[in-house]
């Protein structure tokens, strides 16, 4: 079983002696102590919260452009077939890889990148209890990765996203430390154990905006094989409905004018859309409705 750290709240013991001297104390400790942990659980629970640091959930003002993300993989099968249906439309995605899946699947990583696509950091492991995980679990998560495709791929991504969004208070002192930009969604199909791909298309299309980030599935953390085809379906039905309503597909990397590596760029991979300058990065959600 995964060896955890835990956050343990505690009271100092000056506190302590405070609470025989001072009367009412304890109701302010208990108090403060409320409204921290409640802080805490919003900043680390809540995938659109702020608090603990910068996500970019997307670009205002980046006109009728979506950029296409997919976590969990890479996938034996499903992350070829997904960057097929992309490139037959002349677009590429953003793939956010669990380490383990790469090192399973590493011609499927060294793929994404010949092809155009990009690689981005899920942490090595995707474990689902990283909000409660202190400094040194929060940084082997994500440099073990880093160091992961790095070895397969030749290059350390610049772009993170968090397991299912999670954080902890040490994720961004880490982040930071790493030169890594942790990027959210504005809109999400809750696709991971989906069998029917219509209400998670109808989901994402309900949620989508121009300028922002559409997060799929092309692999699953706890089975890497697991069928992935409600997925396939419903990137191809969204698809299908934003070109007929003038949106265009990119990366991340595009749609924030940055590099999505550290160490180079591949041909082609981090250039800006034509006529456009790179964007000014603001973090946030994009403000125009899609239709």
């Amino acid at each position: 079983m995964e060896e955890l750290e835990w956050v343990i709240p505690f009271v100092p013991a000056e506190d302590v002696f405070l609470l025989g001297i001072v009367p009412g104390i304890e109701w302010v400790i208990a108090a403060a102590v409320i409204v921290y942990a409640a802080h805490s659980l919003y900043g680390g629970l809540v995938p659109q919260s702020q608090v603990f640091g910068p996500i970019f959930r997307g670009r205002s003002g980046a006109g009728r452009v979506v950029a296409l993300t997919f976590d969990d993989g890479p996938h034996p099968t499903a992350t070829r077939q997904i960057m097929d249906l992309l490139e037959a439309r002349g677009a590429r995605g953003t793939f956010f890889v669990i380490g383990r899946h790469a090192e399973a699947c590493p011609d499927i990583v060294r793929e994404i990148v010949r092809r155009g696509h990009e690689v981005g950091n899920h942490t090595q492991s995707h474990s689902w209890l990283m909000a409660l995980a202190l400094f040194r679990k929060t940084r082997d998560e994500i440099e073990i990765c880093q160091e992961t495709i790095l070895k397969i791929a030749g290059h350390r991504p610049r772009f993170y996203r968090q397991p299912i969004g999670f954080k902890n208070p040490f994720l961004f002192r880490q982040l930071k430390r790493s030169g890594l930009v942790a990027i959210g969604w504005q809109a999400r199909g809750f696709d991971s154990h989906a069998s029917d791909s219509g209400p998670v298309a109808r989901r994402v299309l309900r949620k989508v905006r121009p300028g922002g980030i559409i997060a799929l599935h092309d692999g699953c953390d706890m089975e890497m094989d697991r069928d992935r085809t409600a997925t396939i379906a419903t990137l191809s039905t969204v698809l299908d409905r934003l070109e007929r309503e003038g949106f265009r597909f990119t990366t991340v990397s595009r749609l924030l004018g940055e590099s999505p590596y550290q160490s180079g760029t591949p041909d082609g991979a981090a250039q800006p859309h034509p006529g456009r300058r790179p964007f000014a990065v603001r973090p946030g959600p994009p403000d125009q409705p899609a239709a």
